[in-house]
């Protein structure tokens, strides 16, 4: 009751003062903006400002490359030490961060450190070794020092985050030496080798066995993953550089899985999008970088679905922060338990809106181990679908702690996560991960911008070829998305 309220309150304040200023403005005044990004005092602008200054703890000073794990550990006086679980990066987390760096600099804000770290950056990126036939970078690094190799493999969905990031300040600062260097690396990635003409599919990984680069039996064939993203920028980047096939958007719909959650509140029809671990990242981080859901509307109709369902979720089990799921830092290893070393646990959201062909799903014991601990970064990267709403169910999400262990913390932001069941109900994971931090910091961006837009998308959208292509390929999408909901309204 309270939540209703208090989005009555706000809205009605809004629309009342949008009539005052102009009623010829009223429909094209964002009213979000006036409340929630036009003053520095906003919670989105707090929230963004000590995000950003904790990713830059993260940075490695030596190389000016985003370490991927830290944990925080509480001192006297509310202050934290630091410590580096995982000093390595990943083409994702460069990519990322790049990302991050470009709408700072373009937007005016911190110029000449912004500039600085995507210099850095790409000058890293020139050391680095890679994989040659394709000119994709390896999947691990370490972010000192000559910057070495930390792990061969080579991974699809990886590199498809750093390949748009390049393409990004390529795109986004024309005829500069950033736009020089960066398209230099862009120029040199092809994903031929992923790609199964016969199927439309794309593989996800390729290892170094027995002296030959071997490509992994499994595919990204499940619509709900963040992997989709490879499928539409490799199509509308032309980065399968090796291969001509019109036929690619037409192709690779059809081959995608896509289920659908019947989600009937009240008796009203609200289809979403299962996904492949029901983690929310998997819906929402190619809409924060493709912006999807101006080409295939059907995605954000799913995406405010879901949200809605992670609230009411949340509500009925009793939630503090409501049903906010996704990849985290389970606990210090894969038990949960919090002992020295770092793991990651994939483990993710509600079991009931995963993919049904998930190993998990008809185990009971590792279905016992979902929806587990809440993830704000999943609660962050919903909130650009309606941040009204999400200002409250933020609030309420900060003031979260156990002992010294805070949920939030003042120059750093949201930890990763927040034990709702389970041995350590009650606990916070005093961690950070530089991903999911990232998604934060990019979600906060597109509530932040006048057009509602992070760097990425609004330089896809200012590329008329590249829209095109785009449109191409999730036309399809879109239609099957479409017959999906249909079908479950029957």
């Amino acid at each position: 009751m309270a939540r209703f309220h208090f989005r009555g309150f706000i809205s009605a304040a809004l629309i009342a003062f949008t009539l005052f200023v102009s009623p010829i403005a009223f429909g094209q005044i964002r009213c979000l903006d006036l409340f929630l990004t036009a003053s520095e005092s906003s919670p989105y602008a707090t929230y963004r400002k000590d995000t950003l200054r904790g990713l830059e703890v993260m940075r490695n000073q030596e190389t000016g490359l985003i370490q991927d794990k830290i944990v925080l550990v509480p001192q006297k006086k509310n202050g934290v030490s630091i410590r580096v679980m995982n000093p390595n990066t990943s083409a994702t987390n460069i990519g990322l961060d790049l990302l991050i760096q470009v709408g700072l600099l373009a937007e005016g804000h911190d110029r000449k450190q912004a500039r600085f770290n995507i210099e850095r950056t790409l000058i890293a990126l020139e050391k680095m070794p890679f994989h040659r036939d394709s000119g994709l970078f390896f999947s691990w690094y370490e972010t000192g020092g000559k910057i070495n190799v930390a792990n061969a493999d080579v991974s699809s969905v990886d590199n498809i985050h750093l390949a748009l990031a390049l393409w990004t300040v390529k795109e986004t600062f024309p005829r500069s030496t950033l736009a020089e260097r960066s398209g230099r690396l862009f120029d040199r990635m092809d994903f031929s080798q992923f790609y199964k003409f016969e199927s439309g599919l794309m593989g996800g990984n390729m290892k170094y066995e027995n002296g030959l680069w071997v490509l992994e039996r499994y595919e990204f064939a499940n619509l709900g993953s963040e992997a989709r993203s490879i499928y539409a920028l490799c199509w509308a980047l032309g980065l399968l550089r090796k291969i001509e096939d019109a036929d690619m958007p037409k192709k690779s719909a059809a081959a995608l899985k896509a289920e659908i959650y019947e989600w009937k509140p009240n008796g009203i029809n609200r289809p979403f999008l299962r996904t492949w671990d029901a983690g929310v990242f998997q819906r929402v981080l190619s809409d924060l970088l493709v912006g999807e859901q101006k080409y295939a509307p059907q995605f954000g109709v799913t995406l405010k679905n879901y949200s809605d369902y992670l609230i009411a979720d949340g509500e009925r089990r009793g939630i503090p922060g409501k049903a906010y799921h996704s990849a985290s830092q389970f606990g210090y290893d894969n038990g949960g338990a919090f002992t020295q070393g770092p793991a990651y646990e994939g483990k993710a959201g509600t079991p009931e809106t995963v993919s049904t062909d998930h190993v998990d799903v008809n185990d009971p014991v590792l279905r016992a181990r979902w929806n587990q601990v809440l993830t704000p970064h999943a609660a962050v990267i919903l909130a650009p679908t309606d941040p009204i709403t999400y200002v409250e169910i933020l609030s309420k999400m900060k003031t979260l702690r156990s002992g010294q262990n805070l949920m939030y913390r003042t120059g750093f932001g949201f930890m990763d996560g927040y034990h709702v069941k389970g041995v350590y109900q009650g606990q916070v994971v005093p961690i950070q991960i530089s991903l999911n931090q990232a998604m934060i910091a990019l979600a906060l961006e597109k509530i932040a911008a006048p057009d509602g837009m992070t760097a990425s998308e609004r330089a896809l959208k200012k590329n008329a070829q590249v829209t095109e292509r785009l449109q191409q390929f999730y036309g399809p999408i879109n239609r099957k998305l479409t017959d999906l909901m249909e079908k479950d309204r029957r």
